[in-house]
């Protein structure tokens, strides 16, 4: 009898130690299921937070945008507007065809209402409500979304219908009651709990399998929330691209219109002009009420809706300004081409500023004073420049080829400022002579030189390269950088100064004295037009235009 009991005590042992194990077995799978379901849930919120601070930077971007043209390029457009807002526009077939886009007085009343109430937020000394203001811009912008309820103290910004939707809390709108335009994107919050030891096994990982299934559901709702917040990112930065490549030509023609409305102006009340306008004239203000067309659609278009969600109204709204751009970008080149003058016949206009769809150029029409400073040096430099390359090779023509060509390279060659225009006439011109002296001073190692004119020819058919990709297409002439007129002076220059020795070279054979003679005759006026290459290429193209 001993031995049976013995043996059903050991049997009892194993199967406690078995049921011992087989719990701490489950407990760990729910403990590691449970861990899972955290580390999905932290990864999907973290996700969110990001995709959702981007969206909330891209929206600020585009707001601070409109910002910008709205206290620039459409200040001076509706100052210009003012003056001649009574006129009666004639039909013509410029009008016509840019209709569709050309602003009226209505909705420059609207313009100015829009920018008067965003001038009110942004100066408020709220920094809250100046950053609700700017996504309340960006992500509508129409008027009737603003309801104007900004308060005395400028605690915040009311954004009306997009703004009852939802507010995102982050560093930027740290103002407690700001409210902004996207929907209300949360985590959903979840309660997450270790395992507990007054819970059987089994109870445990049931509780773990549910916080799981919990995890996902909640992932999968960030995950949407995820992919609304990059759309908005995606779609704050294409309208913000195009607001800003707009603008290039919008600020252009504002100020061409700023100059060409105050001379009307003026000579309306001296009696010199009376209601009726230059074909010139009317093809500008057509096409600065186009601009400004284009622009109020980008300002005004909502991209989001009540519940922060992308409209389709926004998507349409960006495809027709965006297939407008090539044709709007081709007659701001043509009315940038004219010369407006007043009765008298004197240039009124004042715009020498380039453009081109690159939004990272600057434009100003007026000389700053870094483009001042810049030109003042040039000439300082130019002759560090020149007294280095005489203390090195001994030779005062170079020195003076070296002092024309340093101070051209940077100095501005596009200046409205008399005094640099003329000092950039004169280096040109110097660097002609100096070439001129240089090619007779070569002359007779030159001459008869077989040898000369193939280097020669060679060189030339480098320098003939590089000038065409030098200055490309003529259509891009009025937004070539200053160095780079530079650069076509200076290979131009180079490429008759090669093809002068060929000449020199095959003449050599004859005479010496007859090659240097006759080459030198033919380089001086060759080598000017050479060296005012750029201005010779402006003027064949404004000509062209013109006809």
């Amino acid at each position: 009898m001993p031995l049976p009991l013995f043996l059903l005590g050991g049997l009892a042992a194993a199967v406690g130690i078995g049921g011992h194990i087989d719990a701490k077995e489950t407990n760990e799978k729910a403990q590691k299921l449970s861990n899972d379901a955290q580390t999905l849930y932290n990864n999907a919120k973290y996700s969110l937070e990001s995709a959702k601070n981007r969206s909330e930077s891209s929206l600020k971007a585009l707001g601070t945008t409109k910002k910008t043209v709205m206290e620039t390029s459409v200040k001076q457009f509706l100052r210009a507007y003012d003056r001649i807002k009574d006129f009666k526009f004639s039909n013509t077939v410029e009008s016509n065809e840019l209709s569709k886009l050309m602003v009226n007085n209505n909705s420059v009343l609207q313009l100015q209402q829009m920018t008067d109430i965003y001038e009110s937020a942004f100066s408020s000394g709220a920094t809250g409500a100046a950053t609700g203001a700017l996504i309340a811009l960006a992500a509508s912008g129409s008027l009737p979304i603003v309801t104007g309820t900004l308060s005395i103290a400028g605690s915040a910004l009311a954004a009306g219908e997009i703004g009852a939707a939802a507010s995102i809390a982050g560093s930027a709108l740290s103002f407690g009651a700001a409210m902004t335009p996207l929907a209300a994107v949360a985590a959903p919050v979840i309660l997450f709990t270790g395992i507990s030891s007054s819970l059987k096994a089994d109870e445990n990982l049931e509780k773990a399998r549910r916080t799981y299934s919990e995890a996902e559901a909640a992932a999968e709702k960030m995950k949407i929330s995820e992919t609304l917040c990059n759309s908005i990112s995606q779609k704050s930065g294409m309208f913000n691209s195009l607001l800003t490549e707009l603008n290039v030509m919008f600020s252009a023609s504002a100020m061409l219109m700023d100059d060409v409305t105050r001379n009307i102006e003026k000579e309306r009340a001296s009696g010199q002009r009376d209601n009726v306008f230059k074909k010139e004239e009317i093809e500008l203000i057509a096409v600065s009420r186009a601009l400004c067309g284009a622009v109020k659609t980008i300002l005004d278009t909502p991209i989001l809706d009540s519940k922060g969600n992308i409209t389709e109204e926004s998507q349409k709204a960006y495809d027709n300004v965006r297939q407008s751009l090539p044709d709007l970008s081709q007659r701001m080149e043509r009315v940038r081409s004219y010369k407006y003058t007043n009765h008298k016949g004197k240039v009124i206009t004042k715009d020498k500023r380039t453009y081109s769809g690159s939004p990272s150029i600057q434009y100003d029409a007026s000389p700053s004073l870094p483009t001042t400073t810049r030109n003042v040096f040039s000439v300082i430099i130019g002759l560090i420049a020149a007294s280095v390359s005489y203390n090195i090779w001994d030779n005062s023509l170079l020195s003076f080829i070296v002092f024309s060509a340093a101070s051209l390279l940077i100095i501005d060659n596009n200046s409205d400022i008399r005094l640099f225009r003329a000092i950039k006439n004169i280096l040109c011109i110097s660097l002609c002579n100096e070439s001129t002296l240089w090619l007779k001073a070569i002359a007779d190692k030159t001459a008869g030189h077989f040898g000369s004119a193939v280097l020669s020819f060679i060189l030339g058919i480098i320098l003939l390269m590089v000038f065409g990709a030098v200055s490309g297409s003529t259509k891009h002439l009025p937004s070539m950088p200053s160095t780079r007129i530079s650069a076509m002076r200076f290979s131009a220059l180079l490429l008759v100064f090669f093809a002068a020795k060929i000449v020199i070279s095959l003449l050599g054979f004859v005479s010496v004295t007859f090659a240097t003679v006759v080459t030198l005759i033919l380089f001086v006026p060759v080598s000017l037009i050479a060296v005012f290459i750029y201005e010779v290429l402006i003027t064949s193209e404004y000509q062209s235009k013109k006809q």
